[in-house]
């Protein structure tokens, strides 16, 4: 076990996926700033009581962050429960 390891350089990036791991959900409209085509259109579909509405790209929405915080931090070389080294990252205000 190496005494000295530089692990500065050692860096991961948080983010949001679907399930099938290639769709990101890291962004996300805004509903107070998404317009959205009124239900008299032809491309709004009525489902039970409910309308699936479509949004007016002609006016896009504001799009925000998914997660909030610090979504890349460094590397630490510490001791785990069982006192071996390893390379840990935190993530503290994810």
């Amino acid at each position: 076990v190496p005494r000295i390891v530089n692990v500065s350089r050692c860096i991961v990036m948080a983010d949001i996926y679907l399930e099938d791991g290639f769709t990101s959900c890291s962004l996300v409209a805004n509903p107070a700033t998404t317009t959205q085509i009124p239900p008299s259109t032809n491309c709004v579909q009525k489902i039970g009581d409910a309308y699936m509405g479509v949004i007016d790209m002609a006016n896009p929405p504001t799009m925000n962050r998914n997660l909030t915080g610090a979504t890349g931090t460094s590397g630490d070389l510490l001791r785990d429960l069982n006192g071996n080294l390893g390379i840990f990252f935190a993530f503290p205000d994810l």
